[in-house]
């Protein structure tokens, strides 16, 4: 068998990436989503019973749903154990000015400050902050600029939901299982 430099080089890669994962085998790593042995589900199960407050303006509602489909996808929790509170915070920013100090390119500007509470005790649980800051030309065409900066937020938001859905997620996971009643 002829071995080009290629070959072994790929060959190399693979082991090397291999290697790196071994040593996670003994640490107690387990996967976000690995609930085999909790009685209750897990964290998609916990997840479910977060109840999402509504979030005011245009970009709250996109995240807001964002958020529901990921959390909540059977819907809102009849009995919930924890209330997700989330204030967003919507900034443009004009980035590039032409010669005629006229914008051609904006950011959008998205930071979300969220605070999960948990609802037996009123205590808050976990609190944090998400931002991001997607970018769109301004075009010409009105209608074009209009699309753009929609589906800049509409990228923005997604992104967003993303991160508060996995912390919510860590955190879930890292409590402990409480028996099905």
């Amino acid at each position: 068998m002829s071995w080009s430099r290629r070959t072994f080089l790929a060959r190399a890669a693979s082991f090397a990436a291999l290697a790196t994962l071994l040593p996670l085998a003994g640490c107690g790593f387990k996967p976000l989503y690995g609930y085999q042995d909790d009685p209750t589900g897990g964290p998609p199960a916990r997840l479910a019973e977060v109840k999402i407050i509504p979030i005011a303006e245009r970009s709250g509602q996109l995240l807001y749903i964002d958020l529901r489909e990921r959390i909540n996808p059977l819907g809102v929790p009849d009995d919930p154990r924890w209330v997700l509170d989330i204030d967003l915070i919507e900034r443009l920013e004009n980035l590039l000015i032409a010669r005629d100090e006229t914008a051609t390119r904006t950011n959008v500007l998205l930071r979300a400050e969220f605070t999960l509470t948990r609802l037996v005790d009123n205590a808050i649980v976990l609190n944090g902050a998400s931002q991001v800051s997607v970018g769109y030309n301004i075009l010409d065409n009105q209608f074009a600029t209009i699309t753009s900066e929609q589906d800049a937020r509409a990228r923005g938001v997604t992104q967003i939901g993303s991160d508060i859905a996995t912390r919510l997620a860590v955190y879930m996971s890292d409590q402990q299982p409480t028996a099905v009643p």
